[in-house]
């Protein structure tokens, strides 16, 4: 693909992985500790592009939709985003992508800055509380990632499919991730699949449970377990392709990213690293924290099924 040049494409740092750690312990205070190999990108504005990017080609694409619930965090509380926008998640998916099948497994609103989440991690490393859970302070992440691994995925899957059908001939799964307000401050920022080979990819057992009572419910579902593998990514090696990397400059309520982190179908991309990132230009604390939300949706397409208003009946 050739990489348009944009006035607004930003010159930054992204956190790759290092290769220190065998796990990490999610949404813990420490985990925003923790160190990285920094590496200098540039991520291209694909504002007037976004027709050029899909699930199937690059693991993701930009949608324009707009949303029942007014703008800002304070309107996303559990049951507006359960009540109402799971529903319309559910339909957006599979108008874009024809699954017969979509679940909601679990979201994350975002509200805080990245910098303010790690000066709370500095002090509570210093005085032994670095396991504690951050809980509804959640920032922004700037680890370059994907949320399920190839050997991860089967058991969220088989986690989080209580309405699945039990012949799904493709399972895959899904993120939402939409701003809340108008994005400045710490921007998203997602990979092109097609550029990232499976061998820059590192296998990351991930702690859901911190020892202490403390548990991380971002990525699954109440009662689900201890730990589940992600994928941390390293750096492109030196004289081989490397990562292309977009965002939505100013990204806006009405526009959302799907995000593609498994698929089961091997003969499409089957997944898109992802990250927050710092955008100089809008770095400084007079701009307000980012507020997005995230949802993790399973995805199914069943054998002998097409998909009619009110749901799916069985083809002739």
């Amino acid at each position: 693909m050739c990489m348009p040049s944009s006035l607004n494409s930003v010159d930054t740092f992204l956190d790759y992985e290092l290769g220190n750690d065998k796990d990490i312990s999610l949404g813990t205070y420490d985990y925003y500790l923790r160190k990285y190999d920094r590496v200098p990108m540039t991520v291209h504005d694909a504002r007037g592009y976004e027709s050029l990017f899909s699930l199937d080609r690059n693991a993701f694409e930009f949608v324009k939709h707009e949303s029942k619930i007014a703008n800002g965090a304070d309107n996303w509380t559990e049951e507006a985003i359960k009540v109402v926008a799971y529903p319309e998640i559910v339909e957006l998916i599979k108008q874009r992508t024809g699954a017969t099948h979509v679940i909601p497994v679990s979201h994350r609103v975002r509200h805080n800055t990245f910098q303010s989440v790690v000066d709370k991690a500095r002090i509570a490393h210093e005085t032994g509380k670095g396991m504690d859970h951050i809980g509804s302070d959640a920032p922004p992440s700037y680890m370059v990632h994907v949320d399920q691994s190839y050997d991860g995925a089967p058991c969220w899957l088989r986690d989080n499919r209580s309405t699945a059908p039990p012949d799904a001939s493709r399972s895959a799964i899904i993120n939402v991730w939409r701003p809340l307000r108008q994005v400045h401050r710490d921007p998203f920022a997602v990979c092109d699949g097609s550029t990232v080979p499976d061998s820059d990819l590192i296998p990351m057992r991930t702690l859901l449970s911190n020892g202490n009572g403390g548990r991380y419910a971002g990525l699954i579902q109440p009662g689900g377990g201890d730990e589940m593998e992600l994928w941390v990514v390293k750096r492109a090696a030196e004289g081989k392709k490397q990562h292309h990397w977009w965002y939505l400059h100013e990204m806006n309520p009405d526009e959302v990213v799907l995000l593609k982190c498994f698929d089961s179908d091997t003969s499409r991309c089957r997944r898109a690293p992802h990250c927050g990132f710092e955008d100089p230009k809008y770095g400084g604390e007079e701009w307000a924290a980012r507020e997005s939300l995230e949802v993790r949706c399973a995805v199914f397409w069943a054998d002998g099924e097409e998909e009619v208003e009110g749901g799916p009946v069985k083809s002739a």
